[in-house]
């Protein structure tokens, strides 16, 4: 079914996803309170319910999201089927239908044919859109693109088994060996379901409403440190949706950023290729035009006959920042292309580049410290 003729039809509820989204936390709140205040509690259930939602949880973000919708990066068969079995443990639905979900999302955010619109209301975003029947159509481009991988078709095949087995059955079998079959189950069986589905959908809804964007304004995606802690990364949104094809979220070293670590580890095992990543010009270069409205909006408010000349200076520093990520991120490159060479002379110029690179990248943070000190210092006269 095309997209028009399903935006024409109103579209039926759910029942069944209901029921389910419903009764789990009221169920896993009441069971797992049980299991603590009847004397049952178990250190190991503990750490089986951590890392049962380390799994789940990342399967999401660097499966599900990562992977095989935006494509970041390429992954070996035991990594894919790995975020395959653990993903569908989420209780999200099969790779396939989340990635044309999230696809969707992207192509028309903010508008009627976003599946979670922030516009029609904070709980629509959140929990509402998945409480109507949606129409996959496997066969259209889209899906015969995302449907390519055979683990992912025998994923979506064999959905329902294969959630049950890795959400319910595992963790209780594994908690069985120290004689706590029903904690697995409660705790890290149903516990983590609930758990992940409300931190993964405060994406569509916290993400989209509350927070900062740095990058762009053209849409409601904001970033959150707050919810990249409890969404391994997925918190640094408004990035996100700037640069959906980049392996990380959080750029920054000290951004929380678990899924772009492990990304990084498998890469470095070789289990993983071809990481894409966002040249630090262009990253650059949408920062500093988002800096750049701000300043101008209010400073040509608030003292008019100012505006011109501080306009000047911003611009003027904006471009000595750029010139400098321009030149690291060229030395990057050069770098990224030399420092796998051999020989003593190549190991001699590959560490020159890396000095060179390093050199570049201390004199962009400089300019840009610089160029972000000036306008906050024109913001600050506007505010006086």
């Amino acid at each position: 079914m095309s997209d028009n003729s399903a935006c024409a039809e109103t579209p039926k509820f759910s029942w069944p996803t209901i029921a389910f989204l419903v009764l789990t936390p009221p169920l896993a709140l009441a069971g797992i309170s049980y299991w603590f205040y009847a004397g049952m509690f178990n250190w190991a259930t503990l750490v089986l319910f951590l890392v049962m939602w380390t799994a789940v949880g990342i399967s999401t973000t660097a499966g599900y999201h990562r992977l095989f919708t935006h494509r970041a990066y390429e992954a070996s068969w035991p990594v894919r089927l790995f975020f395959l079995c653990f993903g569908a443990a989420s209780w999200e639905h099969s790779a396939w239908r989340w990635t044309m979900d999230h696809h969707k999302h992207h192509r028309y955010v903010d508008t009627e044919r976003d599946p979670y619109n922030i516009k029609q209301g904070f709980w629509h975003a959140h929990l509402g859109w998945l409480f109507k029947e949606r129409e996959y159509d496997h066969a259209s481009p889209l899906g015969v693109e995302y449907g390519k991988d055979a683990l992912v078709r025998f994923q979506h095949k064999f959905y329902y088994p294969i959630a049950i087995a890795f959400a319910f059955l595992l963790p209780t079998c594994i908690a069985a060996l120290w004689g706590d079959a029903f904690g697995g189950f409660i705790l890290a069986g149903l516990g983590v379901v609930v758990i992940n589905h409300h931190f993964t959908f405060s994406i569509n809804s916290f993400c989209h409403w509350l927070g900062r964007q740095p990058y762009s304004d053209k849409h409601s995606a904001r970033d959150s440190h707050f919810l990249a802690f409890f969404n391994y990364g997925e918190g640094y949104h408004n990035y996100h949706h700037e640069f959906p094809n980049d392996y990380r979220n959080g750029i920054r070293w000290y951004h929380w950023d678990p899924t772009k670590w492990l990304i990084r580890i498998l890469h470095s095992l070789k289990l993983v290729k071809n990481l894409k990543s966002v040249s630090a010009e262009l990253i650059v270069k949408r920062k500093i035009a988002m800096q750049q409205k701000r300043m101008q909006n209010i400073v040509v408010n608030k003292i008019p006959s100012f505006a011109a000349m501080a306009e000047q200076m911003s611009n003027l520093a904006a471009e000595h920042a750029l010139s400098a990520a321009r030149r690291w991120s060229e030395l990057k490159k050069e770098y990224a292309a030399l420092k796998f060479q051999k020989t003593a002379a190549m190991r001699a110029q590959v560490q020159e580049v890396r000095e060179r690179m390093k050199s570049a990248r201390r004199e962009f943070e400089l300019l840009f410290e610089r160029y972000a000190n000036l306008n906050k210092g024109f913001l600050k006269m506007a505010a006086a």
